[in-house]
């Protein structure tokens, strides 16, 4: 379970099902809520049943981590110091359309959380509510996101979500080949791929490679 903005969450495990395909063991989620209460036991509930959890305290924190990778779920509370919900809710689905977005709220904000739905988020829990109300809507998405997988073609078919995976599965390993080549130095990585090192870095993050930049002791690129 991750808490800072700065360390990611492992990427997910997968297993094979029938036709050589992958499906990801749990979802990767971030919890935005500046209640530490709340916010450490919703994340313990989800690491729990198998997802891998980061969390935010604030809107900049959570921020920092939709424009650094994706996640799968965002859950986030409206009222956050710093911003709010909304905005988060609204990076989001900008820069990564598929992420679904779960808004908690209390009773005053419930226009709000409304509204977003029409824009696009997938629900709201109002606060407060309980663990399996969340949980539900996880696995709702999880199953879901399996489904999408399992119903395309084989790998050797045309099938996008199929195709998808298999393009991330190659980038990964292009990033891995070429880190071991250079010794894990991100700048010669970077050079060797044809990309910006800031680039290299943000790939790597969205891999969950983030561990291989060990040898590395450079600092993270600056925006």
């Amino acid at each position: 379970m991750t808490n800072m903005p700065s360390s990611m969450s492992e990427s997910h495990q997968m297993h094979s099902v029938p036709g050589g395909r992958v499906v990801p063991d749990g979802l990767e989620v971030l919890v935005v809520d500046d209640e530490p209460t709340l916010r450490a036991l919703v994340a313990e509930v989800l690491a729990g049943l198998g997802h891998h959890v980061a969390t935010a305290a604030d809107a900049p924190a959570a921020m920092r981590f939709l424009t650094a990778r994706a996640f799968d779920v965002v859950v986030t509370d409206i009222r956050l110091p710093g911003g709010d919900g909304l905005s988060v809710f609204r990076l989001a689905r900008r820069e990564h359309p598929s992420t679904e977005v779960i808004l908690m709220t209390a009773y005053g904000d419930v226009d709000e959380a409304v509204a977003s739905i029409k824009e696009g988020a997938l629900d709201y829990l109002t606060k407060p509510f309980e663990l399996d109300e969340i949980t539900t809507r996880i696995a709702r998405v999880n199953e879901r996101r399996a489904r999408e997988i399992t119903a395309v073609p084989s790998p050797d078919g045309a099938g996008p979500v199929a195709l998808l995976e298999r393009m991330r599965r190659c980038e990964r390993e292009c990033l891995l080949e070429a880190l071991g080549r250079t010794g894990g130095r991100k700048a010669a990585a970077a050079q060797l791929l044809g990309i910006s090192r800031k680039s290299l870095w943000k790939k790597m993050r969205q891999h969950g490679l983030s561990a291989h930049a060990a040898a590395d002791r450079d600092s993270a690129p600056s925006k």
